[in-house]
């Protein structure tokens, strides 16, 4: 703050006067920046507070329906069709809702013109005949705050919707799940993980509910069931085995594949290959990944040619499992055996990746 003073010298006494003249200046400027009220801070919002959402309005559809205290719980009044009631916070199935200023209870979504979503079928989260990737915010529309968040990096967080019964009531007013997470990377849901709980669900059960055919698994372990590429969009649909048990399931992975993105920002920088006594390859593939998500979990096509440039075999490498190409360089070690090989002294070969299918794990720094 710039200050101008104007104090005289005393002309009998010079000296002492210009000494009371700096103490003046010097008194000024204390006062003014000692006054001066502290700058403001910005304070960053932390990444584990709730996601704010808006509220909006909606109209009554069913002739009549009840107003409950908590999803599924006591009922507490009763709304008709037309009345308009305001959306407080969405519940999945649910909606807290004001009525008339005199009322706050839960209403059932599709009483109110919404459709009704299953927690457990792919098409909640990924949608169209291809199962898009989604925006968070307009799944957020429907499924509220979540319990938590996790943020990973500045493009990657994980949220968590609990549904943990307390005394019997459910948060969300259902049994159908009792944890989701959702993996979302720049905005959008790449990753689903449904939590059923102590649900014990058949394999074939669980394929309808999911909205999939009863399709025989890519591959089965004592832990794990899992499809790699058989529905269409999907890179990988996983049931978890509840407790060790070889028939029913307790959790529900879907994984979304985005080829087109792989095409964009991964690169191959060289290969290699060996040749064994058993017609088995041995490929080194050297990848470059200029995006800053880490891929895994990969599976492309490969060609052969000899050292003259004619092709001489092909084939499909199946999705490799804890394979990671982070950001920058990446580099992948794989055998598979080529019957087409056979007999062949040849080293030299040039392994061309012509397609390619990773899947979103997580985020690099």
């Amino acid at each position: 703050y710039p200050v101008i003073i104007d104090v005289g010298f005393d002309k009998k006494y010079p000296i002492t006067g210009y000494f009371c003249f700096k103490i003046v200046c010097i008194c000024v400027i204390l006062l003014t920046f000692g006054c001066a009220p502290p700058p403001k801070v910005s304070r960053v919002t932390p990444t584990t507070e709730p996601v704010a959402v808006q509220k909006a309005t909606a109209i009554v559809v069913a002739s009549r329906e009840n107003v409950r205290e908590y999803p599924n719980g006591p009922i507490i009044g009763e709304v008709r069709r037309g009345e308009e009631v305001t959306i407080i916070t969405p519940r999945g199935n649910w909606f807290h809702c004001g009525i008339n200023d005199s009322l706050e209870g839960y209403i059932w979504a599709p009483s109110l013109g919404f459709e009704k979503l299953s927690f457990i079928n792919a098409q909640t989260y990924f949608r169209g005949s291809n199962h898009d990737l989604i925006p968070l915010d307009s799944l957020i529309q429907r499924l509220g705050p979540p319990s938590e968040i996790i943020q990973e990096t500045v493009h990657y967080r994980k949220l968590l919707y609990d549904n943990t019964p307390k005394s019997n009531e459910y948060p969300f007013g259902t049994r159908e799940f009792q944890r989701l997470q959702l993996s979302v990377v720049q905005g959008l849901i790449a990753e689903v993980v449904v939590d059923l709980g102590k649900l014990e669900i058949l394999q074939s059960d669980l394929l309808l509910l999911t909205g999939f055919p009863n399709e025989r698994p890519t591959q089965s372990g004592f832990e794990q069931v899992v499809w790699h590429n058989v529905f269409s969009g999907l890179g990988r649909v996983a049931f978890d085995r509840y407790q060790g048990s070889f028939k029913s399931f307790s959790k529900v992975r879907f994984i979304k594949a985005n080829p087109d993105r792989w095409n964009q920002v991964l690169s191959l920088k060289d290969q290699s290959c060996q040749i064994g006594k058993n017609n088995d390859v041995n490929v080194h593939v050297i990848v470059e990944n200029a995006d800053n998500m880490a891929y895994s979990d990969i599976s492309f096509s490969v060609t052969f040619f000899n050292e003259g440039g004619s092709q001489i075999a092909k084939s499909i490498i199946e999705p490799l499992a804890d394979i990671l190409v982070p950001n920058g360089r990446g580099e992948i070690f794989t055998e598979l055996v080529v019957p087409q090989l056979s007999g062949r002294t040849d080293v030299n070969y040039l392994v061309n990746l012509t397609s390619a299918k990773p899947l979103f794990i997580q985020i690099t720094p």
